[in-house]
């Protein structure tokens, strides 16, 4: 008897969550940016291709927003926004906070066909002022490539105001910069997740999944819908 309970509440959880997931998939993007660089020899051009993930957060008469992470859209020639119906649009940037890892793109609702529009949604964004660690949550994105196969991974919050060190090379230099306050998270974050939701077992968004440490496994980073909010908004 206790084995059939256990088994019908696994069930129930695992049915659960997938409603959940399912109920946040339409808000959810893939983000294909156009970047072009000099090439190897210092002579010309040469065109190159990067991937990310981010959330519809506001619909607009004209306009569609998007939030992201910055380093996703940053020194973007042009980017590309693909839905969850497969369809694919234009993007422009609206603004970016690079302290916060943030970018709002916008997609022009004309561009939308209509039968996309009635399948996406806006996001709901929740709050990550009482969030706990051991709290189940999900990241949900676009990883290595899968450009209109969204991936879901699940994990708990194993920390929370977390300070981490970015070493950056530049020419012949390497720039240092921190990024505080980050939920730690042991839900898988791969390339092609950064700029997409971290949510909560409510569907709501906790967090924008930015980064992952290479050097060991089961630690990401999303930086709290909090700090995100005001910026978003402004």
């Amino acid at each position: 008897a206790k084995s059939e309970t256990s088994s019908s509440g696994s069930s129930s959880s695992s049915s659960n969550v997938a409603s959940v997931v399912n109920e946040v998939m339409p808000s959810v993007v893939s983000i294909t940016s156009t970047i072009q660089s000099s090439n190897y020899y210092g002579f010309g051009t040469q065109e190159s291709e990067g991937a990310g993930s981010g959330f519809i957060v506001a619909k607009t008469k004209d306009n569609l927003m998007i939030a992201t992470n910055n380093h996703v859209v940053s020194d973007a020639t042009s980017l590309t926004v693909g839905f969850v119906d497969d369809t694919t649009a234009k993007a422009t940037v609206v603004g970016t906070d690079s302290s916060a890892d943030l970018a709002v793109i916008s997609v022009k609702i004309k561009d939308i066909k209509d039968s996309t529009a009635s399948k996406i949604k806006v996001a709901t964004l929740g709050s990550s002022e009482n969030i706990k660690v051991g709290q189940a949550v999900y990241a949900i994105g676009n990883p290595i490539g899968f450009e209109f196969q969204r991936t879901v991974t699940a994990g708990i919050i194993s920390a929370v105001n977390r300070t981490i060190k970015l070493e950056e090379k530049q020419e012949n230099e390497i720039k240092v910069s921190y990024m505080d306050d980050l939920i730690q998270t042991d839900a898988t974050i791969n390339q092609g997740n950064s700029g997409g939701p971290l949510i909560n077992a409510n569907g709501e968004i906790i967090g924008i999944n930015t980064v992952k440490i290479t050097s060991a496994e089961g630690i990401g980073f999303a930086v709290p819908i909090d700090v995100v909010k005001p910026i978003i908004n402004r």
